[in-house]
């Protein structure tokens, strides 16, 4: 949100729109992941992507967005990595290759992750990739995008987030609530300061001697041992 060479809200929706999601789930993930938009996937309670405003793929309209909205074609967008994730690393090149689709000139460097995240966090990039990971808490989002959080990797600079997440968490009725954070994911796909790209599916493998595991939560803290029988 700090780089001169995107303006605005509207440019940072049209590079939104530029970038071909399912092909990186399709083609890297081997179709094991699923395609966002918001923080979560429409399997979350609140989170509903039939009801919010997408900014989804669509190469011509984000490139008459651009130019409307006085982006420079001319300059090169630095692209910065982590090292050692082969799936991110992959994922940037794709991004690479949509952007020049419409005319946007990226150049991709990998740095180590401790250096890529404080160059994140001092906003010394123009368009960054890590990942997002953690517990379904609504609110979760808000160490991004959060005013002062150490992880405001967007580099936001005003309490808006801050204060719509409070909001939303403040509110006791759940029926409420999904309608305050739907207004909450709109605002961030229209502001467009973090563009979710994908979900990867949590794979475990299946030995057939183990009985008892609760493959859908495997992923959790809450594994449940004591359930477990291994046959002889």
């Amino acid at each position: 949100t700090t780089s001169d060479k995107i303006p605005n809200a509207a440019c940072r929706n049209a590079l939104n729109m530029a970038i071909n999601r399912q092909a990186i789930v399709d083609h890297l993930l081997e179709g094991e992941g699923t395609v966002l938009y918001a923080p979560f996937s429409d399997e979350h309670p609140f989170v509903d992507e039939s009801r919010l405003t997408i900014p989804a793929y669509d190469p011509e309209k984000a490139k008459a967005q651009l130019e409307a909205n006085g982006f420079d074609f001319n300059q090169t967008l630095e692209l910065i990595v982590p090292t050692g994730n082969e799936v991110r690393i992959q994922s940037t090149v794709l991004i690479q290759q949509d952007l020049e689709a419409i005319g946007i000139k990226t150049n991709i460097t990998q740095y180590d992750f401790a250096t890529l995240m404080q160059m994140m966090r001092d906003g010394e990039y123009d368009l960054g990739m890590c990942g997002s990971a953690g517990g379904i808490d609504p609110t979760e989002p808000t160490g991004w995008l959060g005013l002062g959080t150490q992880q405001n990797f967007p580099c936001i600079q005003d309490y808006s987030y801050s204060e719509l997440f409070a909001g939303a968490n403040a509110i006791l009725d759940l029926t409420e609530q999904k309608e305050a954070f739907t207004a909450v994911w709109q605002h961030l796909l229209d502001d467009s300061p973090v563009c979710y790209l994908y979900s990867s599916n949590n794979l475990q493998a299946n030995n057939k001697r183990v009985t008892g595991v609760d493959y859908d939560n495997a992923c959790q803290l809450e594994w449940c041992t004591w359930k477990w029988k291994v046959a002889e």
